[in-house]
């Protein structure tokens, strides 16, 4: 299988921004992370911090309303 790992730049003032949940109930451990990436696909915001233990789509809701809102 091929996968295109081509970048195609995004408008110019348009961010994007990624981010991850993990969640392990065995080491009771829950963690979150994102970049921010301008329309180059330069740094802008990095983070990365770790949470109660949750169910990583909860996790993960949350933090993303606590950034945006």
């Amino acid at each position: 299988m091929k996968c295109d790992s081509s970048w195609i730049p995004r408008s110019i003032g348009i961010l994007k921004c990624n981010v991850i949940v993990f969640s392990n109930n065995k080491l009771k451990s829950s963690g979150i992370g994102g970049v921010l990436t301008d329309h180059e696909g330069r740094f802008i915001y990095i983070f990365s911090c770790s949470m109660k233990n949750m169910e990583s789509n909860k996790d993960e809701i949350l933090k993303f309303e606590k950034l945006c809102f």
